[in-house]
């Protein structure tokens, strides 16, 4: 039996070589070993050795063995573990990648609204408008008014002063909703902005121009009359009998008022012949002097609809394509109370903004304005239903929802009570057609 002396005095007389990466490392001593990085896995050979072992296999090197502490160096797994689990997890990646394409995730399908339910998350932020005013002119230095105009026809009603037009100013209802928590009150820009465009200002003009030339007619040939009618008068040959002068002093008064009158009548009609001056000046305009601008909530209960909540324009559209404007409480959002806005959901995503042909869209308006609206409990909303009829022609989408003269305004919701359009005219000879603001330009104009 090789006792460990002898075992050491053999071990001694060999060379070993260890196994490296780039081939191997020896020849060396039996103590040279102990001088070595190995572990207890390293590969070894030594003279008379029929093969390359691992050191933990070799119990003539037991003491070379024990001497190593366990390994602190990483195994296969553990050195290569960042590249396995990137490799692990791309091909779960990947995997789920073809599993999801094939059985995809169902995205949250939002809920088509009830027509109640719709009516009645939205309906109390929506407003009806009343405007009151009246067109005003300015010729020869002074200010006129009017209270009618027909588009059609250029027909003006009679040119008024402005204690006369207060009386009966013109009267348009509309609609108009909220649409943020600022208080902001989306609407169309005719109800607010009711001045003529260039085109129907050319026709008052001319209607104008008629009424200039009627008036200074009939003051110069009122004029002329008591020109003739003063040239009798002489003041020598007045009676001065005493049962005469209450008389006399009579027509020494009717003469003085005539002359009076005549210089009246002079000045305007050198006033009425600035006027025509005046009416060919391309500065010439027809503004619009508003008496009463305001809103009623729903439910709104009152016989005495002369006392809305006043509102204020702060945006008005420059695009004549573009019948919208903003108004805004002038006592501040709280005059509205707690109502829900409409929802913008579709039109800030612009994947979704786009109308497909026969969708379904809903409208919440005022109808004819307060024909319609009276109820015994307070002032009510109309809404009513149809579908896209035709593509949408850049600025306006035509629908098949039923609408009358006061709906100008309403908000255009999808069947989840997304806003989608605004509603600004119809068809003059139907009331099943009619058109909306285009989603996309909604968008632009109420954007932030």
């Amino acid at each position: 039996m090789v006792t460990g002396i002898n075992l050491l005095i053999l071990m001694n007389n060999k060379q070993f070589y260890i196994k490296a990466k780039n081939g191997k490392i020896g020849p060396l001593t039996y103590d040279e070993l102990f001088n070595q990085e190995l572990n207890h896995n390293s590969s070894i050979w030594f003279t008379g050795a029929a093969d390359w072992d691992k050191l933990k296999n070799i119990h003539e090197l037991k003491e070379l063995f024990d001497s190593i502490p366990p390994s602190t160096r990483e195994g296969v797994f553990q050195k290569y573990k960042l590249i396995l689990w990137f490799l692990i997890v791309l091909g779960l990646s990947i995997a789920a990648y073809f599993i999801l394409s094939k059985y995809p995730v169902k995205e949250d399908i939002p809920k088509i609204l009830t027509i109640e339910e719709t009516n009645s998350k939205f309906s109390p932020g929506v407003f009806l408008i009343r405007h009151e005013y009246a067109f005003r002119i300015s010729i020869g230095g002074e200010d006129y008014y009017f209270n009618k105009y027909d588009k059609e026809t250029g027909e003006i009603g009679e040119i008024k002063t402005l204690d006369e037009v207060k009386k009966e100013p013109i009267i348009i209802w509309g609609t108009g909703f909220l649409l943020d928590s600022l208080g902001r009150i989306l609407t169309c820009k005719h109800l607010v902005d009711v001045r003529p465009i260039a085109s129907d200002m050319l026709k008052i003009k001319e209607r104008i121009k008629d009424w200039v030339h009627e008036q200074l007619l009939s003051n110069t040939i009122l004029r002329t009359q008591l020109i003739n009618l003063n040239i009798g008068w002489n003041h020598d040959d007045l009676n001065t009998d005493r049962d005469f002068i209450f008389t006399d002093t009579i027509r020494v008064e009717e003469h003085q008022y005539i002359s009076y009158r005549i210089d009246s009548l002079s000045k305007e009609i050198e006033n009425y012949k600035k006027s025509i001056n005046d009416l060919n000046s391309p500065d010439f305009v027809i503004t619009k002097k508003t008496f009463l601008f305001g809103i009623f909530k729903n439910g709104f209960q009152s016989t005495d609809f002369s006392n809305p909540i006043e509102c204020k324009s702060t945006k008005i559209s420059d695009d004549e394509n573009i019948d919208l404007a903003i108004v805004e409480p002038i006592n501040g959002v709280s005059a509205l109370g707690n109502v829900v806005p409409v929802s913008l959901d579709r039109l800030n995503n612009s994947d979704k903004r786009k109308l497909n042909l026969d969708e379904p869209l809903r409208m919440i308006g005022f109808n004819d304005g307060l024909i319609l609206a009276k109820t015994s409990s307070g002032i009510k909303s109309q809404i009513t239903e149809g579908r896209v009829t035709q593509n949408d022609d850049q600025y306006k989408i035509l629908y098949s929802i039923a609408s009358l003269p006061g709906s100008s305004g309403s908000p255009i919701l999808d069947e989840y009570g997304n806003l989608v359009s605004v509603n600004f005219a119809g068809r003059s000879n139907s009331q099943s057609f009619n058109f909306g603001i285009s989603p996309y330009f909604v968008y632009q104009f109420i954007k932030m």
